[in-house]
């Protein structure tokens, strides 16, 4: 369609031309500036931050060729003519502005030779859940590229691979069903086999492996899968015909093997070893009812991890730990390591070894065996404290948020109240966190002196993550806020670090922080940061962000940050994604960071 309006644009060109000979005397007046003809994706506008402009980015097409720009005339008054060919299969995507994308011209402004660069640079994986955000939507849009086809190809492939190694296997799955057919090539297409595998969608595995696009008897890949699909189909002899014919070919593969033959009915118990294991493997061993022996799960990828975890009642040795890493690095797996804390709970003293995910286990099945709420509060705070002495205090939160919702807001001691706060402000329960200051502000004002001046120092530190969130609460940062912070910060080894932390914060979203405020900070026992940072990424992350440079800012948020999200970096880092983060529109992401920040630092 779009050639089909080349063509009509070139051939009214010189009516245009020639009726400029005779209006003349208005073309200064008439004449406006050349319009760009580079399309939009989703239907919308893009933001202020993602303007299309010609002079920023070229558009390839399939056919290796870009925009070209041919110019009638001279000066401001030359008639421009842009031709546009097909976009590229590499600019498609999932996500729209309206859904979440951050636009089509979200790499306007970037160096055409720092784009992939700055994509296989980001971490493959994140234990942040509002990092990992970023890293899908920065993943999923449809963008404009302004790189040649080859390198656009080797783009899309990449932002595969970052999909899978993420843990976002069912995107990558969708967004190579967008592809059309003629844009797949063979790696795309065994890809997206190995990704129907894990996710157990072997139909759909086979369609892929009956047709022959691309593949060669060399390739051992596609012979395998036909194997297990004939199979799935009961045609036995011919996978002991292809089994054969592997062997013939030197194939060594034992975990294959041994899995087939389960498959075609040996009764002998079959254990393989994961270590290696491709996602065929998987989708084998699960059809063929093997357990997963995940005594080495450290040393599998999280696409695999996900895959096991999904099918709990083949966990084996080790599978509770894998669903916790899971879950760990993406949310989205807690209903899988919420079984497997219950499967966990229900063996029997000296089945398994006692190890803190076996006592989250026995905790979790109480508190869901709970028949009323003191209970329920008792075995919630048991899994915090056991949470925030392992560093889990995320994880476990997103365990046990349905149960922590059915509560009605009440005091329930200043402990459990501050604990139930934190908790659904990192899960996302913003306006349920409100409710909660409500009733930790009133908690604050019943009782006697002691018992107020207690649940006052906690107020103190409840308006800081109240203020951070940017919910439309009851917290204030005004003179008297820090001083009540100091008081209810007295004792802990850590309050400058901390303090300086949470003035740099609400020193990001604009909260009046004095002069004086920083002054006693330097009155504090502060220890000079040790934490990670990078002086160079942070440079360019600013320079990014003042230039309105979206996926740039982005990507190097994620680079910089790495997989351990905030809990790693030192302030200075941590402020300057915050900052440039808001500076390219994306405030409330930066919010989320900062809570997860106070979080992970031992708020």
């Amino acid at each position: 369609m779009i050639n089909s309006q080349n063509n009509i644009y070139k051939s009214c060109l010189g009516f245009w031309m020639l009726l400029g000979v005779f209006m003349g005397s208005f073309q200064a007046a008439a004449q406006e500036k050349p319009r760009s003809l580079v399309p939009t994706f989703g239907g919308t506008l893009p933001s202020a931050t993602q303007k299309l402009d010609k002079r920023e980015v070229d558009v390839f097409a399939p056919n290796g060729g870009v925009q070209a720009e041919n110019q009638q005339g001279s000066g401001n008054n030359a008639l421009v003519v842009e031709t546009l060919d097909a976009l590229s299969p590499a600019s498609t995507g999932l996500l729209s502005n309206d859904s979440g994308g951050f636009g089509a011209q979200m790499w306007s402004g970037t160096a055409s030779n720092l784009t992939y660069t700055l994509l296989q640079s980001i971490p493959a994986k994140t234990k942040s859940p509002q990092l990992l955000d970023l890293t899908r939507r920065l993943l999923l849009t449809g963008a404009l590229l302004p790189q040649s086809k080859d390198d656009a190809s080797k783009h899309l492939d990449l932002r595969f691979k970052k999909l899978r190694n993420a843990g976002l296997t069912i995107d990558a799955a969708e967004l190579f069903r967008r592809l059309q057919f003629d844009a797949t090539t063979d790696t795309l297409r065994k890809m997206s086999a190995q990704m129907s595998l894990l996710l157990n969608q072997n139909e759909a595995a086979c369609e892929l492996a009956t047709n022959p696009l691309g593949q060669t008897d060399r390739d051992v890949f596609w012979r395998k899968l036909d194997v297990f699909c004939r199979v799935l189909v009961n045609e036995y002899d011919k996978a002991e015909l292809g089994v054969a014919l592997l062997e013939e070919l030197g194939e060594k593969d034992p975990a294959f093997y041994t899995i087939f033959a389960k498959l075609v009915g040996d009764t002998e118990p079959a254990h393989v070893d994961m270590i290696g294991l491709m996602p065929l493997h998987i989708a084998m061993m699960r059809k063929a009812e093997i357990s997963f022996d995940l005594s080495s799960a450290n040393t599998l990828s999280l696409e695999i991890l996900e895959a096991v975890i999904a099918t709990p009642e083949l966990l084996g040795v080790g599978g509770l730990d894998a669903a916790f890493t899971a879950t760990e690095y993406n949310r989205s797996n807690t209903k899988y390591l919420q079984k497997a804390l219950l499967h966990s709970s229900r063996k029997a003293n000296g089945e398994q070894e006692i190890t803190v995910f076996t006592a989250y286990g026995q905790l979790y099945s109480a508190l869901i065996d709970a028949n009323n709420i003191e209970i329920k509060v008792s075995r919630m705070l048991a899994l915090w404290d056991l949470a925030i002495e392992n560093g889990d205090f995320p994880v476990i939160s997103s365990v046990i948020a349905e149960e922590l919702l059915s509560i009605k807001p009440a005091d329930h001691g200043q402990e459990f109240n501050a604990r139930a706060l934190r908790s659904l402000l990192l899960t996302g329960e913003v306006e349920k966190a409100v409710l909660w200051e409500r009733v930790m502000r009133r908690a604050a004002s019943q009782g006697n002196i002691a018992e107020r001046l207690k649940a006052r120092s906690g107020v103190a530190r409840l308006d800081a993550f109240m203020l951070i969130s940017g919910a439309n609460a009851i917290a204030r940062w005004n003179s008297s806020s820090f001083p009540a912070w100091k008081k209810a910060s007295e004792g802990d080894p850590a309050q400058g670090a901390k303090t300086e932390l949470l003035l740099s914060i609400l020193d990001v979203f604009d909260l009046p922080v004095s002069a004086e405020n920083w002054q006693d900070l330097i009155l504090m026992d502060l220890v000079p940061d040790t934490a990670k940072g990078s002086y160079a990424i942070e440079r360019n992350l600013t320079a990014a962000a003042s230039a309105g440079r979206l996926a740039e800012t982005v990507s190097l948020s994620l680079l910089v940050l790495g997989e351990e999200g905030a809990r790693d970096a030192s302030v200075t880092t941590i402020i300057t994604v915050l900052s440039a983060l808001k500076a390219v529109g994306l405030e409330d992401e930066a919010r989320q960071i900062a809570i997860e920040a106070l979080i992970v630092k031992g708020f």
